[in-house]
């Protein structure tokens, strides 16, 4: 497990030197009457929130013990990966029929649904209904960004 580890936050620290080095040659802030992010904006500071993760990951592993007879490969650890990367390339699909900011919020009330331990339907209603209103908040309002809309709309 140790070695896995050192070896994917080497991996993850290249990917995010990587994104970082391309996003900060994009326009990161446009200036004028309109200043906004620019598109290389969100590419950098995850790029920066990667390369923070991927330290932590190997100082993580290289100040941990070893531990013998782990294996990496089980089903309780594949299924939350499955059920995660599943519903993205559902909600993915789906945004071009529902539109971005509803499938997220599907997507954002499956994931709740799928991982709460408790069946709590006021919860998974409140995160289903919470994120598109936030995303429409940050994205449409705030930063005026045209996200892909559905047959709603929306």
């Amino acid at each position: 497990m140790k070695k896995a580890d050192i070896l994917t936050g080497l991996i993850l620290l290249a990917t995010a030197i990587y994104i970082t080095v391309v996003s900060y040659g994009m326009t990161l802030w446009t200036t004028g009457r309109d200043s906004a992010p620019g598109p290389g904006f969100v590419p950098f500071i995850a790029g920066i929130a990667l390369i923070v993760l991927s330290v932590t990951l190997i100082l993580r592993a290289l100040l941990t013990a070893q531990t013998a007879g782990v294996k990496i490969f089980t089903w309780e650890k594949i299924k939350p990966l499955l059920i995660i990367g599943g519903s993205g390339l559902i909600a993915s699909m789906l945004t071009s029929t529902l539109g971005f900011i509803i499938s997220m919020g599907l997507m954002g009330g499956f994931l709740t649904l799928a991982f709460s331990e408790k069946r709590n339907w006021f919860l998974i209603l409140g995160v289903t209904i919470a994120i598109p209103v936030a995303f429409h908040l940050i994205f449409s309002v705030g930063l005026s960004a045209r996200l892909p809309v559905g047959i709603f709309g929306i």
